[in-house]
């Protein structure tokens, strides 16, 4: 019973630092201008695929260099 009042409580405050958040980002959006937004949504979209390309690209490295070191092992 005592973890779901606590749950219930931790639900609550964070639901109120949300709709915080969600009032002073709103304030703060809606003095930018609509091209500046736009560039800033694409320049995050380009960096977030950036990102995505270089955790594949390592991904696959990493996979390949585990692979090499077991025909190594086994070469031995």
């Amino acid at each position: 019973m005592r973890v779901r009042i606590l749950q219930f409580v931790s639900a609550v405050i964070m639901i109120g630092i949300m709709v915080a958040l969600h009032d002073v980002i709103g304030v703060f959006l809606r003095g930018l201008d609509p091209q500046f937004m736009m560039g800033l949504v694409i320049g995050c979209m380009g960096t977030t695929a950036v990102f995505v390309a270089l955790l594949l690209w390592d991904r696959r490295s990493v996979a390949l260099r585990e692979e090499q070191r077991a025909r190594d092992l086994i070469d031995l």
